[in-house]
């Protein structure tokens, strides 16, 4: 059967590609894609990925990521004036107070200084033989975390789409998108299409996903002399419920058979 699926952007080599493949490396198509073609084997599969960029989406989500940017940066800069004016009795407690403000920010680093400063106790001017009280104080400048954002950058706008018809004049680049897009037709010029719906509530089910959701079930083969007695293994009540609606051709293949304790050897 050839198929036509999405690429879970999960996958470490679909990261790869979506974060080193750069638009300008990419062939230009109408109405805002971006295509770019390898060839490549996954699963033992020799197949076609296409990565497809599409420019209005890529601007939208890079808008959004700089608006997430700039809210962090004002409240950033706020929590930062107040690490400021506080005194650490020690120079380690004002290394992990920076710690703890930084490690709550995903897009920015803090380049900070941490130095002894001498303070008296009490309002006024000390008397000559007061002895000071160091303390610790916290200088830094807030910068944006220019190679992280590049990282996050790089995806947006992104998406896979993979097939294992590798004969490009039976399945051209442009119309393996169409056929992917095409998602309210079960087959489209002979290749099914199967959406990745696995851990996602749907009212409209694929084939796939109903495959993935009896991923697990064994057959166990009890043999007793010239009697082989077949036993289900995994079946749970929502596999029960899934096998009733498919009928009982279906259903049949399904039933556990009954044996006696003793005929296990």
């Amino acid at each position: 059967m050839k198929w036509v699926t999405r690429v879970p952007a999960t996958l470490s080599q679909a990261k790869e590609i979506l974060g080193s493949v750069q638009q300008s490396q990419m062939q230009a198509e109408s109405r805002g894609y971006f295509f770019y073609e390898q060839v490549i084997s996954y699963g033992e599969i020799v197949q076609r990925w296409l990565l497809v960029l599409y420019e209005p989406k890529r601007e939208r989500e890079l808008k959004q990521l700089e608006r997430a940017v700039a809210k962090e940066h004002a409240e950033a800069q706020k929590a930062l004036k107040q690490l400021r004016g506080e005194a650490f009795s020690c120079e380690a407690d004002a290394h992990l107070a920076v710690s703890r403000l930084t490690d709550k920010w995903k897009y920015h680093r803090l380049e900070s200084k941490v130095g002894p400063k001498k303070r008296h106790a009490g309002p006024g001017r000390p008397r000559a033989d007061a002895q000071p009280t160091v303390v610790w104080q916290i200088q830094g400048k807030l910068m944006p975390d220019e190679q992280h954002l590049s990282e996050l950058r790089a995806p947006l706008g992104k998406y896979i789409v993979a097939t294992n018809e590798l004969d490009e004049h039976k399945l051209p680049t442009a119309e393996l998108l169409d056929v992917y897009k095409a998602q309210n037709c079960s087959v489209e010029r002979g290749f099914r299409l199967i959406p990745d719906q696995c851990g996602k509530p749907t009212k409209t089910p694929t084939m796939r996903r109903i495959f993935q959701m009896f991923d697990g079930i064994d057959v166990l083969i009890v043999q007793n002399g010239n009697i082989r007695l077949p036993q289900i293994l995994n079946l749970r009540p929502i596999h029960q419920q899934m096998l009733a609606l498919l009928g009982p051709i279906i259903q049949q293949f399904y039933i556990p058979v009954t044996y006696s304790q003793s005929w296990v050897t």
